[in-house]
């Protein structure tokens, strides 16, 4: 498992449409080979700053076959315009233990 993290910047002026353009990319997401998910995160501090989060089987799903199969394009279509400068692209695969809640009501 890969977990894709892009961090981009919007204009403030394009924050609702970025945010309501991503939700429509979740038809092309489908149709990627190797993904699992994608959710898009916000900045408290700063929110023209986002990260999206993306899963997939390996690293050549997003890398290599997302573009070639015409998906990255479609993807840029339809949020890459609201972006100022270039997102950092950047993957990650866990290294240990997941650690979690297993139930909020458990807690001390």
């Amino acid at each position: 498992m890969i977990v894709e993290l892009a961090a981009l910047r919007v204009a403030a002026a394009d924050r609702a449409a970025f945010e309501s353009a991503f939700a429509e990319t979740d038809g092309i997401y489908r149709r990627a080979r190797g993904w699992h998910s994608a959710r898009l995160l916000r900045c408290v501090e700063d929110e023209t700053r986002y990260v999206i989060e993306a899963t997939w089987d390996h690293i050549e799903d997003q890398t290599v076959t997302f573009a070639k199969d015409g998906l990255l394009d479609e993807f840029l279509a339809l949020v890459g315009s609201l972006f100022v400068g270039r997102p950092e692209l950047l993957h990650y695969e866990p290294v240990g233990s997941e650690l979690r809640r297993a139930n909020v009501a458990d807690a001390p």
